[in-house]
Order: C-alpha cells, then structure tokens, then sequence
C-alpha cells in the first residue's frame, strides 16, 4: 500500500492540505461512511452467498479425517493470510484512507460510486488501479473455478473465504483525567485465541517500534471527530460530554478545541505515547470460549491464565468467579 503524503501526486492522496471547516468536516466524515458502507455491503455479501455451502459439511457432518484436517487447517491459514494479512493490515487501511478523501475530489461519479473509489479500481495512481483491477479480476475468476470443485472441497475452499472475511478486530482508546482505560477486542475462532493474543501484542509493539502511517492516522482522526460530532448533536450526547467534562475537571471549553486538537497529533506523538503508556508485557488478557479447544496456543500464549467454568462466572465480582 502506497502511503500518501500532502506532496503526494494526484490520486493517491487523501491527508486534507489544510484545517477542514465544519462543513468540509462533516461532509468528509459522510462520504467517508459511504464509501466504506459500499465496501462492507460487497464483503457481506459475499459471505451470505457462500456460507450457506461453507457450512455444508457442519450440517451433514460427513467428511473424512483428513478432510476435517485440511477444512480447519484451510480456514486457519485463511483467517491469517486473507482476515489479517490482506484485510486488516492493507485493504482496509486503503479502503479508509481513501474513503476519507473522496470529500477533497468529490464529484457525482466519485460520490455515487465511493465504495470503488476507496477500492482503488479508479481515481487512483496508475500502479494502484493495476493492482486493485488485478485482485478483482482474480478473485472473480477463482469464485468462478471453485463452482467446478466438487464437494467437499468446494465447501472447504468456501469456508476458508467466509472466515478470512468475517475475521474482525476493534481497538478503543478512553482518554480520562489522570489515566485512560486501553483496551483491544479480537473475535475469531477457539483454536485460534492463542495466536490472535500474540498477534495483538505485536501489534502493541508496533505501535512503539514504528510511527503510524498517514493514512491510518487520517482515518482514526476521522472517526473520532466525527462520532464527537454527532454526540454534541443530541441532548443526551451533549450531557454526557459535559457530565465527562466535569468529573474530570476538564474545562468545558474543550468542546470547542476538541476537534483541533486530534487533528494537530502526529504520527510521532501517537509513537511516543504507545512507547510510554502501551507495554504489552503489563497487559491483561481475557478470553471467553471453549478452553479445551484453544489447545496448547493459548497456554503458551498466557501460561499464567486462569480458568473459571461458565457456571462459576460471577461479573461483580473482583475476580470474576464466585
């Protein structure tokens, strides 16, 4: 993925030159939404298409052991290399980033058709269109060759497709008065719980070892802006950015300074904050499932784990069991 800069040549850039006004933010954070809501309806889908065969051999429950073998390990390998490798850590950064930027070409046809726009298949850099037309044309032409396979083979392939996409990952950053609250929630599949933990680790990590991209940086500035946006846009959002205010004695002129200031962070700020406050060795670890299926990962992954049956479970309580 190509990283855009404000010198960038046209089409692959995003980061707005300059400050957005409160129109420009707002219509930025729209179109945005609407470009990534085009992208996910095409995503989902598919995964609506093809489950219903991926879940065939679930149903009738009639596959060989070494069948059984290459479905799971299939689905594994789909879930890192096509959820975590392609999706997560390139397609939707791109997708983001150039979502966030239709507003600075926004024309009908860029704005009708934001979801291919923020895929890079036009409006981009020569290198760009080449290679998301080159995805497209190769995903479409291997659907149509798995419609020969027959089953079951067909249902594994199929299966690894709809959890590689279904894979999904969420972090949230609460900002308090003399502390914040980080916390990072991964869903995927029980044998997989040992790996994902070391995959958010590393990625802690590498939010010290390394300066976010510009890109990244623009999308989550994005995101946060906007959602401050449509709080102060209802009484009940207002109250509780007030109420928030003045728990933590925050001047509540910070309403007015709020979306200045995420704009202003920079890529080295966000660095040298990850480097101080987000130690992945402090961190701790929850996972809800079946613990006899996450298998020896997760012991190697949190070998200091403690494990309460979901009949003792008691979410009052300090240590969660009762």
């Amino acid at each position: 993925m190509e990283q855009p800069t404000k010198d960038a040549p046209s089409g692959d850039s995003t980061a707005p030159a300059a400050k957005d006004s409160r129109a420009t933010a707002v219509k930025r954070t729209v179109l945005c939404l609407w470009g990534v809501a085009q992208v996910v309806s095409v995503l989902a889908n598919a995964i609506k298409r093809l489950l219903p065969i991926a879940l065939q051999p679930l149903q009738q429950n009639d596959l060989s052991a070494p069948q059984w073998a290459l479905y799971v390990a299939w689905c594994a390998y789909m879930v890192y290399a096509e959820g975590y490798r392609a999706f997560q850590q390139k397609f939707s950064p791109m997708v983001v980033d150039r979502a966030y930027g239709i507003v600075d070409r926004a024309n009908v046809f860029n704005t009708l058709l934001a979801g291919p726009y923020a895929m890079g298949l036009f409006g981009a850099e020569k290198k760009r269109m080449i290679v998301s037309w080159a995805i497209t044309a190769g995903v479409f032409s291997l659907v149509k060759v798995v419609k020969y396979l027959p089953y079951p083979y067909r249902s594994i392939v199929d299966g690894g497709v709809v959890c590689g996409l279904s894979y999904g990952a969420g972090s949230s950053l609460t900002p308090q008065g003399q502390f914040g609250g980080f916390s990072a929630r991964v869903q995927t599949k029980n044998p997989s719980a040992g790996e994902v933990i070391s995959l958010t680790r590393a990625e802690l990590s590498r939010l010290a070892n390394e300066p976010a991209s510009v890109g990244e940086l623009a999308a989550r500035k994005s995101v946060l802006v906007g959602g401050f946006g449509r709080d102060l846009g209802t009484s009940e959002g207002l109250a509780g950015i007030l109420g928030n205010l003045a728990v933590y004695g925050v001047p509540l002129t910070e309403i007015q300074s709020y979306a200045s200031k995420v704009e202003a962070v920079t890529p080295e700020q966000v660095q040298a904050f990850a480097k101080a406050k987000l130690d992945p060795s402090q961190m701790s670890v929850i996972v809800a499932g079946d613990a006899k299926a996450m298998g020896e990962d997760l012991a190697k992954a949190a070998p200091n784990a403690t494990v309460i049956p979901a009949a003792k479970l008691d979410l009052d309580a300090p240590g969660l069991s009762q």
